[in-house]
């Protein structure tokens, strides 16, 4: 299982009562099942405790969607492997994402310990500047491909 696979499994094992998440994970070899619990753990950290909102992640909807613009949680993943990470930051904040953890959750912790340096040097975007910046990341955007 790759890591947003991992990382998927804890989004979904999140939603379920804490026995039924156990006889899951019972499935899974020691190594991989302590994996998830940790990333079952970040998630509920999160607060979200509508299963809904997490379900909808996994269903690659949009994430709180501004303008018209249609970036998945999977093109989020695959713009953070295509792009520097100031443009990424940029992607973040032209979409007005306001709790960027769950995008986040998709990615290695360092790369988000730096995207979050770059949204902070991001200074407040014109509205024609967004849209040219998510039109171009829509168009980037390799997951529906």
């Amino acid at each position: 299982m790759n890591s947003v696979g991992f990382r998927k499994a804890a989004i979904f094992l999140a939603t379920l009562p804490t026995a039924e998440q156990n006889k899951l994970l019972a499935n899974f070899s020691n190594t991989v099942s302590e994996k998830v619990k940790l990333l079952i753990e970040q998630v509920q950290n999160f607060n979200c405790n509508n299963p809904e909102t997490l379900h909808s992640l996994l269903d690659d909807n949009e994430v709180q969607p501004n303008l018209d613009s249609k970036i998945s949680m999977n093109a989020y993943y695959e713009l953070s492997k295509s792009l520097s990470d100031d443009w990424l930051a940029r992607v973040l904040v032209a979409n007005s994402i306001e709790n960027t953890n769950f995008v986040f959750s998709l990615m290695d912790s360092s790369h988000v310990i730096r995207l979050r340096n770059e949204m902070k040097k991001v200074p407040d975007l014109p509205v024609k500047l967004k849209e040219a910046i998510l039109i171009e990341a829509a168009n980037l955007d390799t997951s529906k491909q």
